[in-house]
């Protein structure tokens, strides 16, 4: 960097938390240049460790269902945040985990799109009757009712996280990644959306999470397409 270097691709490939080498990471990457994070702390982005994702991520971590894609979304916004400190964009290409470790990768934009603040926000759960609810923070105000009908539910949240895309299909398809992957289509009910559109807010209307898996559909490509 202070030679005025820049690459096009960087793999930063940590043990444990990456975070305090992003600025550095970012500062060193070319305009649509791309980085490969990958990262083996589990516990803190999951809502194990909620003291640590406070000092590694300065964001609350509640244990989710999909506490995997959470830990990819609080990752996100904190590549995000140091892109955003230097008045740069990002765009998210890939996302994926396997439960140990959380590895993405980014497209640094020179500048930011129209909006991009708006992905940064706050994501709620009721663990009772499964409702889900987001805010991005630039419209943040009060929780809605979740979907129990005492009015006993109580919302857990997570965030700042980032709250769009984690994948881009193109790219996918350009690596030879999203050959034979399709959505269900319509999505079931209380279904939130693909890790290739935005996360939504959702009201399970098919009863508590536990009851999800038989109303869930997933269209996976063949085994044999994977040789």
């Amino acid at each position: 960097y202070l030679d005025q270097r820049y690459f096009d691709l960087t793999d930063l490939d940590a043990f444990g938390c990456p975070n305090a080498l992003l600025q550095a990471s970012v500062q060193a990457l070319a305009f649509e240049g791309v980085l490969l994070l990958a990262s083996t702390d589990g516990r803190s982005p999951t809502g194990h460790d909620r003291p640590a994702a406070v000092r590694r991520f300065g964001a609350a971590a509640r244990v989710h269902p999909a506490s995997w894609e959470i830990a990819l979304r609080l990752q996100f916004a904190a590549l995000a945040r140091e892109a955003w400190l230097l008045g740069r964009g990002l765009q998210p290409l890939l996302a994926f985990s396997e439960g140990r470790t959380f590895r993405l990768a980014i497209r640094l934009r020179q500048h930011m799109q129209p909006k991009e603040e708006h992905q940064l926000g706050l994501m709620a759960r009721c663990d009772a009757c499964g409702a889900q609810a987001i805010q991005p923070l630039l419209r943040l105000q009060g929780w809605p009712p979740c979907a129990c009908s005492n009015a006993g539910g109580r919302w857990a949240v997570s965030g700042p996280l980032w709250l769009g895309p984690l994948q881009n299909q193109s790219f996918l398809q350009d690596v030879g990644l999203g050959r034979g992957c399709q959505p269900a289509s319509p999505p079931p009910p209380g279904v939130c959306s693909s890790v290739s559109v935005p996360i939504q807010a959702c009201r399970p209307r098919s009863g508590p999470p536990r009851n999800w898996p038989s109303v869930c559909v997933c269209l996976a490509p063949p085994l044999s397409s994977t040789w």
